[in-house]
């Protein structure tokens, strides 16, 4: 796909890149520059790709089917002729590259660089059948964000995924799952959980499974004295308390009483509510097991109660968490909604209050937001017929999102704010105040969108809707979080290749690639110019040199390769020091500096140093060894041990013993100023070693003084 676009104030505009010039350019002289025509594509067996390609557009989804192979061809262009195209963090010949061996998690990394700058994309591999999305930004007003769902077809099929989404529909992260998922939500405590069928013997329902911010598994939770945890909430506290809720089966009663359980950081209950008084209170049939239904709870922002949601009472109830105001640990504090509500209900077009409600929570200012789904027939009725509170429900098949205001004395439940769409998800589903004001609703079996935005204003600003819309997913909530990617991105070295000595003095080049999982999409690979760089193959042994990279969210990673350099067939190296305690200089290295300077400040003065010749080739022998010759000036004298060897080292005939692969051989040589010496005049001492060929040289600059 090819285009050309800008993206503004949050809504996707696309405009030409062609036209006239303004007034003011005219006057100027010049005409505006288009800017360079990118193009990005993907083939690959049962591969697709959302959103449309477009710049400004930095994340795609890579949607998969069971015969996708983890192969993905990708193609990017500019008709820059200078530009070039980078894959995983390596120059993509022609703007073509094949990756192979992809798995559900992977990001590719594709970077455009012309004349226009940088422009990064990255492209998700999503798990098979992953749905692909549409979004509309109608507006600049969008919260900041990404969305928590958990799409699943629930009537037509076993997928279940779980997938944290930017606003375009694009996961930051997901992943599939063999068995049915709920409620994925990040927590108070800062990780993430999903409900998922327990595994424990002996256990009915759910357990909560917790992952830290790096999507790894840290712990399940399950209610403690009971047989069941539920699946439609719970929270994880920063001080390691842990609310969850429960369908307990009840033997006296033959029902299902919903439980609230609260536990502190080592397990122990320290709460626990029942509903089991509220039986008669059901809007559901007497011979309906489940007859309360809690599907949320929250902690009021006192810290003192429970606020929860009860599906089958048509309400919403506010339970003492602790003592306080003449309440103990469990008594209701009031009713809103269903049969003996403690409020009547003002301003509001259905004076029934809730019905069949999900997600109540408590705004800041003290109101009550809820999901008010109501109920038809099919689904049994179970609105409050205000004319008869306690007579048979009524039906109301229209979901609403409803904001209460609510007076304890006058005992009133004003509806200060609502959102109704005229439409119905007759189960599941969320609404959540952001911090902007705005409230995101999570449909549920709401088909027409998965998820919208809506202003203050009734205005909606985002909307979320599955591309298939014969057979779409649906999600339990969708809810907006801050999802921090603390992910640092990864580097894969190709070359050096790890175990294989790189051969000495070769040409071989640093070749490696970048990827990230975290969500913010790679920022860097290596260093610039490092990628193609040859590396240090100068002299041999080990060499490391360190690879740098970024991502969108500052994370870096800095990967260090260490490789060997293996010796040639025959080399000689050579090391040289002032005296027998100083430090040898010269050693691995052919480069200079090799050198040392001593001073004779008198006649009959002498100066020894000693070189040590080392053979670093790969064949076992002795080492040539030829010397500075003395001077009228300067006698000079060379010794292996105690054995004058001056005549066989000038001569270049000295021959070191068979020395192994970084074996060595000592030599000493006395530098000695005689009486025709000049202040001021200079000798250099020169060492040279040779290994069939292959020479080092050392010097010892003496100095008359």
């Amino acid at each position: 796909m090819t285009r050309r676009a800008n993206l503004v104030a949050g809504a996707l505009i696309v405009c030409s890149a062609f036209g006239g010039t303004s007034s003011s350019q005219a006057v100027l002289g010049f005409e505006a520059q288009a800017s360079p025509l990118h193009t990005l594509s993907v083939s690959g067996s049962g591969l697709g790709m959302y959103p449309e390609f477009a710049p400004g557009v930095d994340r795609y989804g890579l949607t998969t089917t069971t015969a996708s192979d983890g192969t993905v061809t990708v193609s990017a262009t500019t008709d820059d002729p200078a530009g070039r195209v980078w894959v995983n963090g390596r120059p993509a010949a022609g703007g073509t590259a094949t990756l192979t061996g992809l798995v559900a998690g992977d990001e590719i990394s594709v970077m455009i660089e012309d004349s226009a700058g940088l422009e990064r994309h990255s492209l998700y591999y999503l798990p098979a059948e992953f749905p692909a999305f549409d979004a509309v930004v109608n507006s600049s007003a969008v919260a900041p964000g990404k969305v928590f769902i958990a799409p699943t077809k629930w009537f037509a099929g076993d997928k279940y995924f779980l997938a944290i989404v930017d606003r375009l529909g694009v996961p930051a992260w997901a992943s599939g799952y063999p068995t049915g998922t709920n409620d994925f939500r990040r927590q108070p405590n800062g990780n993430y959980t999903v409900a998922q069928p327990t595994t424990t013997p002996g256990r009915s329902g759910n357990h909560i499974v917790e992952f830290d911010q790096s999507f790894r598994q840290v712990a399940t939770h399950e209610t403690v004295g009971l047989v069941d945890t539920d699946l439609h909430d719970s929270i994880l506290l920063p001080d390691g308390h842990t609310v969850l809720l429960a369908y307990e089966p009840n033997a006296a009663t033959g029902k299902t009483d919903s439980v609230i359980q609260e536990q502190d950081g080592d397990g122990r209950v320290v709460f626990e509510w029942t509903s089991s008084s509220l039986a008669a209170q059901t809007v559901r049939l007497n011979t309906y097991a489940d007859y309360a239904h809690v599907n949320s709870v929250v902690v009021s922002h006192d810290g003192r109660d429970f606020i929860a949601s009860f599906r089958h009472l048509s309400s919403v109830l506010r339970i003492a968490r602790v003592a306080h105001d003449g309440f103990q640990p469990g008594d209701i504090v009031w009713k809103l909604g269903g049969r003996e509500s403690d409020f009547t209900f003002v301003d509001d077009p259905y004076p029934g209050g809730p019905c069949a409600q999900h997600t109540a929570s408590e705004l800041p200012n003290g109101h009550i937001l809820l999901y008010d789904n109501g109920s038809d027939a099919f689904s049994t009725p179970m609105c409050i017929n205000p004319a008869d509170p306690s007579g048979p429900p009524i039906t109301r098949p229209s979901t609403r999102v409803s904001e209460y205001a609510l007076d304890p004395v006058a005992r009133t439940a004003t509806l200060v704010w609502s959102y109704d769409p005229a439409r119905y998800g007759w189960f599941a589903g969320s609404a959540q105040r952001l911090p902007n004001g705005n409230t995101v609703l999570g449909w549920a079996t709401g088909a027409q969108a998965i998820a919208d935005e809506v202003s203050p204003t009734g205005q909606v600003v985002w909307r979320l809707t599955d591309r298939n819309a014969t057979s779409p997913n649906y999600t339990y909530r969708a809810m907006v979080f801050d999802a921090p990617d603390v992910i640092a991105p990864e580097v894969t070295v190709a070359s050096p290749a790890p175990g294989v000595a790189v051969p000495f003095l070769s040409s071989a080049t640093l070749d490696f690639s970048c990827t990230d999982k975290g969500g913010s999409s790679l920022g860097t690979c290596g260093a610039e110019g490092q990628w193609g760089r040859l590396l240090d193959t100068a002299w041999p042994g080990l060499r490391s040199v360190a690879i740098p990279a970024t991502d969108g969210a500052g994370n870096i990673t800095t990967t260090t390769v260490t490789y060997a350099v293996s010796p040639p067939a025959h080399l000689a190296d050579l090391a040289i020091r002032p005296s027998s305690t100083g430090v040898f200089t010269g050693a691995g290295t052919a480069q200079p500096p090799q050198a040392i300077t001593q001073r004779l400040a008198k006649v009959g003065a002498s100066a020894t140093a000693y070189v040590r010749v080392y053979n670093r080739g790969a064949t076992r022998e002795p080492l040539m060894v030829k010397g500075t010759k003395g001077t009228a000036a300067v006698r000079v004298r060379y010794f292996a041990g105690t054995t004058d060897i001056t005549s066989a080292v000038v001569s270049g005939a000295y021959k070191t013993r068979s020395l192994a692969t970084d074996g060595s051989a000592l030599l000493r040589i006395v530098a000695s100023r005689l009486a025709p010496a000049v202040r001021g005049s200079a000798l250099v001492v020169s060492v040279t070693g040779t290994a069939g060929g292959a020479a080092d040289t050392v010097s010892d600059k003496v100095t008359i003084g």
